[in-house]
């Protein structure tokens, strides 16, 4: 059985960046796995919350976002602006 990846609004930031985990959890100061888990919406931390939130810009994204990533619909990086969600995105 093939398993999918949630694209939550922190990985679809990280990846239309271009940047890896690794260089994401370096800068920040937290275990990959950690972040992963993070990106995923299955752990939160305050302090990695707002570590995120400093190290991409709080007008990338919002702590909100990281806590509740299923509340904010999944949009194709293509289809907004690098670090804008689709909540975010308007004409």
């Amino acid at each position: 059985m093939e398993q999918t990846q949630v694209e939550t609004p922190l990985r679809r930031l990280r990846k239309c960046r271009g940047l890896t985990v690794a260089e994401v959890s370096l800068a920040i100061g937290i275990d990959q796995g950690n972040l992963s888990r993070i990106e995923r919406g299955e752990q939160f931390s305050r302090r990695a919350a707002a570590a995120l939130v400093a190290y991409y810009g709080a007008e990338s994204i919002s702590e909100l976002e990281i806590l509740y990533p299923d509340r904010f619909p999944r949009m194709a990086v293509s289809q907004a602006p690098c670090g804008v969600d689709a909540t975010r995105a308007k004409n």
